[in-house]
């Protein structure tokens, strides 16, 4: 296990802003993740590069880290809260890889969810979980929608993100004129009861920003 002393340390500064900065995570095609509970699914699969762990927890995590094959690093309590500017609620965190998929073919005919704008990082943390939950394999972001690597986001899906398809920064216009099979858009009133639908066909099912619903270019 390494060890680091300085807050000013350049691992930290750029865990720093990884955490809070947005274009700095696609930039760079990493993310801040917090918290134990998907750091062996995540090092199965590759994408955990380092783990960074409070010095006095070690015993907590003595385990974990013994089945986890990316390089540990132990930091004082003060570089934890550093990372995340945060009240103390995580002693350990992981620094991860990502890629941006790109829409393919086969897309156009399978289940997806499309996303309009959402915003609150719990709520899309939700949504990746009961799509991993339902067997759908595909998420299409808008524009404007929170960053899937937000590391509320990452902490609200539980680990599910990387057991799921997302497609960020997408024209959903765009995809809908492509999409093969039955669309379906939630809305507050005048529509129809989901319990009338045929849901045996693939479906491509739009959902709306929280203020605002979905936007009406879309739902024409």
């Amino acid at each position: 296990m390494y060890s680091i002393s300085s807050k000013d340390n350049s691992l930290i500064k750029h865990l720093q802003k990884l955490y809070s900065n947005s274009d700095y995570r696609h930039k760079n095609k990493e993310a801040v993740i917090s918290g134990d509970h998907s750091f062996l699914d995540l090092n199965e699969s590759g994408v955990l590069l380092k783990i960074f762990v409070d010095e006095t927890k070690l015993d907590k995590y003595a385990t974990l880290l013994t089945n986890l094959t990316a390089p540990s690093y132990k930091v004082s309590t003060k570089i934890i809260n550093k990372i995340s500017l945060s009240d103390g609620t995580y002693d350990i965190f992981g620094l991860i890889k990502f890629s941006d998929k790109k829409i393919v073919e086969s897309n156009y005919t399978e289940d997806c969810i499309l996303l309009d704008e959402i915003q609150d990082p719990g709520n899309l943390g939700t949504i990746v979980r009961s799509a991993v939950a339902s067997g759908i394999k595909n998420i299409i972001l808008s524009k404007n929608c929170v960053d899937i690597y937000n590391p509320k986001v990452l902490r609200a899906t539980q680990g599910a993100i990387f057991k799921i398809n997302f497609y960020i920064q997408h024209d959903l216009i765009s995809f809908l004129n492509k999409y093969k099979n039955q669309i379906l858009a939630t809305v507050v009133g005048n529509g129809e009861s989901i319990y009338n639908i045929n849901l045996k066909v693939a479906n491509a099912w739009i959902f709306g920003n929280e203020g605002c619903g979905i936007n009406q270019n879309i739902l024409s």
